[in-house]
């Protein structure tokens, strides 16, 4: 029996897999290490994972774990039968984590170095009782996920914030001093500019990748430093725009609800015609009879 999920691939070699299923019976995967840093969040479900027939692990209901899965290791999971099975797996190369860590400038304890840098004959695992905000955050991704309509870039936007928040807080446990975001004038400044560039491109924006580059600040900056001064994510606030601007076209009897939703940057008019309802109430037949 396989289980159906949701894989999907982020800018810089990081992936996320996503596991909301009913599991109708027994289901055993076979999976082999490839120097992957692995932060899991479970939501609910129960998984046995044996590490190379020797080590077995159980997580049972709500968990976030963190795991090295070095290179040639092989994992076998098994999910037991008639259980809900709901998760979110963000996984990063070894070899581009330490890019990741200093672009976010990232201060990497001691602990966190071996974790991921010593080779050993054990598991290298972690598990702790997740925080209300990573079992929010992990259930917003998953049902952002299930969504087609919405913009891959803004679930990355999600999964980011959520792995950089884990990786703090696995460091914090370990005694080291949690990262406080600090938006100095000039990250003021360089939001402000990116906010006025977004009014100019919101129906089709560069992705979060594209907007640090170009404004020469790290991703996570970006999305907390823009939802701290502004009270919105860079994708709600370009949809805000879209919509307002829908709203506008709708006064145009001889539109049609597709030629507005291309125009404001929707792919489809069923896509438009369900956000413009969330957003106002109302569907937008009904605002353009009204």
């Amino acid at each position: 029996m396989s289980v159906p999920t949701c894989d999907l691939v982020l800018n810089d070699g990081i992936y996320a897999h996503i596991m909301d299923q009913p599991v109708g019976q027994d289901f055993v995967g076979t999976i082999d290490g490839q120097d992957l840093l692995k932060v899991h969040v479970q939501l609910s479900g129960h998984r046995y994972m044996t590490f190379e027939k020797r080590h077995e692990i159980s997580l049972r209901g709500a968990a976030t774990a963190l795991l090295m899965h070095d290179d040639g290791v092989r994992k076998v999971e098994r999910l037991p039968a008639n259980q809900e099975s709901k998760s979110l797996t963000i996984s990063m190369r070894r070899s581009q984590l330490w890019d990741y860590l200093e672009d976010e400038s990232t201060v990497v304890s001691p602990t966190l170095r071996a974790f991921i840098c010593r080779k050993r004959s054990t598991p290298r695992l972690t598990v702790a009782p997740p925080t209300d905000g990573e079992l929010s955050a992990t259930a917003g991704v998953i049902d952002c996920a299930l969504v087609p309509s919405i913009p891959l870039a803004h679930i990355e936007n999600r999964i980011m914030v959520l792995f950089s928040h884990i990786l703090d807080r696995f460091q914090a446990d370990e005694g080291a001093q949690p990262r406080i975001l600090r938006v100095t004038e000039r990250d003021r400044r360089l939001l402000n500019d990116l906010r006025q560039f977004l009014e100019t491109c919101f129906t089709e924006p560069p992705t979060l990748h594209q907007l640090a580059r170009q404004f020469g600040i790290n991703r996570n900056k970006l999305c907390t430093g823009f939802h701290l001064l502004y009270g919105t994510t860079v994708y709600d606030f370009c949809r805000a725009l879209r919509l307002q601007k829908a709203q506008q076209l709708l006064a145009d009897p001889q539109l049609s609800l597709t030629d507005i939703a291309f125009s404001a940057g929707f792919g489809s008019a069923s896509a438009f015609s369900t956000a413009f309802a969330r957003h106002f109430g109302a569907p937008p037949s009904q605002f353009r009879a009204s």
